[in-house]
């Protein structure tokens, strides 16, 4: 489904609704993030605990003893590759600095809501966190 086109025309509006949308952006890509590397994490400690169970169990194929130490390693391959964390930590923090700047902004225009120096600052302070990420 396509989303229609804004009838917001106030720039104000807009500003708000544009930092709105990019919050809203890396706060889901955060929580992705994270999921992936508790999953990552998770099957690395998992499959390292079992890589020295299935060495103790002679009766076992050769690949069912080595399987483990492959998942172990494409895992940490993954993590490494992909760097789950730091996009993770990464987008928290864009996040958490879009919410401050728009509340900045919301507090210093207040009372003077035509101000295009302010409305300037916020969409350019709002831009910048967006470009660094």
């Amino acid at each position: 489904m396509t989303e229609q086109p804004s009838t917001i025309t106030n720039p104000r509006e807009l500003a708000l609704k544009r930092c709105d949308e990019l919050i809203n952006w890396y706060g889901d890509n955060k929580i992705k993030q994270r999921t992936f590397d508790y999953v990552m994490q998770t099957s690395v400690i998992a499959a390292a605990g079992l890589t020295a169970f299935a060495a103790a169990i002679e009766t076992w194929p050769k690949w069912a003893i080595v399987l483990p130490a492959v998942i172990t390693t494409m895992a940490t391959g993954f993590s490494t590759n992909f760097r789950f964390r730091s996009k993770f930590v990464n987008f928290a923090s864009a996040e958490e600095r879009l919410k401050w700047v728009k509340l900045r902004y919301q507090i210093r225009s207040e009372s003077t809501q035509d101000n295009p120096q302010l409305l300037e600052e916020f969409v350019n302070s709002m831009e910048a966190i967006a470009l660094t990420e």
